[in-house]
């Protein structure tokens, strides 16, 4: 997804993960598309629990692991 997205991944919003779901992985096979699903969400568990403080301070963006609330 960070090649296909072109910019670092906690810059990512929802709708940007819709469309690479909905458009670039289209064609996978259904496992495919859940193991990056899994993928994307344990990044950005990783990030709210170890980075969130560091990237809000260099960015100004906060990090929230959505498909966890």
């Amino acid at each position: 997804m960070r090649s296909w997205f072109g910019r670092p991944l906690w810059e990512r919003e929802p709708p940007d993960a819709d469309a690479y779901f909905g458009k670039a992985l289209r064609a996978s096979p259904s496992g495919t598309r859940l193991g990056r699903s899994q993928a994307l969400t344990t990044y950005f568990l990783f990030l709210e629990l170890r980075h969130k403080v560091g990237i809000h301070r260099m960015t100004g963006r906060v990090i929230e692991c959505r498909s966890t609330r």
